[in-house]
């Protein structure tokens, strides 16, 4: 099986800008969708000019493309980039509500927990996030694939871009099986 990969950069004016780009994707196998969790306290602007947090610039563009109707059937990858930058910032003190979609969190006490474990329970905390809304959007019931990544790290990519392939073959088998299983099922209602 070959892979083919098409990468297409989505800055905070992709929103505004989507009927240009959202023509790029037919016939997509996987979006592969890149957030740089280390900007939860950073802040971008968006397609009208207006100041905002860069975790919701992304989450609002992401919850935008899994609406569109060419990905109704589409596996979603979410890479949650700079993880590495992530941990660093979050351990050195930059609380995750800085960002008011993370306004909810509650972590443990820093003396219940090591530092390492607080950033991991703060990682787990944002997919949980981007699943709940992949989960309201999502009317086929289908699993949002997450995968944490350091971009600059060749082995780490190397790693992540396995996984989609993994993740494509799966789909593949998938939707061999249920042929097959239609294709069964239409032959005995024959008999």
């Amino acid at each position: 099986m070959e892979f083919r990969y098409q990468l297409i950069r989505v800055g905070e004016e992709g929103k505004s800008d989507q009927q240009k780009w959202l023509e790029m994707f037919e016939d997509v196998d996987a979006v592969v969708f890149c957030v740089a969790i280390s900007d939860y306290d950073m802040i971008g602007i968006d397609g009208e000019g207006v100041l905002c947090n860069k975790i919701i610039l992304a989450r609002d563009l992401f919850q935008s493309i899994l609406k569109h109707s060419c990905f109704q059937n589409t596996p979603f990858v979410l890479f949650l980039t700079k993880h590495d930058l992530f941990v660093e910032k979050f351990n050195k003190g930059s609380p995750l509500t800085a960002c008011d979609w993370f306004s909810d969190y509650r972590p443990v006490q820093a003396s219940q927990q090591k530092a390492r474990n607080q950033a991991h329970v703060a990682y787990q905390y944002i997919v949980h996030k981007f699943k709940n809304i992949y989960s309201e959007v999502n009317s086929c019931n289908r699993k949002l694939f997450t995968f944490p990544l350091n971009a600059l790290d060749k082995t780490a990519v190397a790693e992540a871009f396995q996984y989609v392939q993994q993740i494509l073959k799966w789909e593949e088998f998938r939707s061999t099986e249920y042929m097959l299983t239609d294709n069964i099922s239409d032959s005995n209602s024959d008999s």
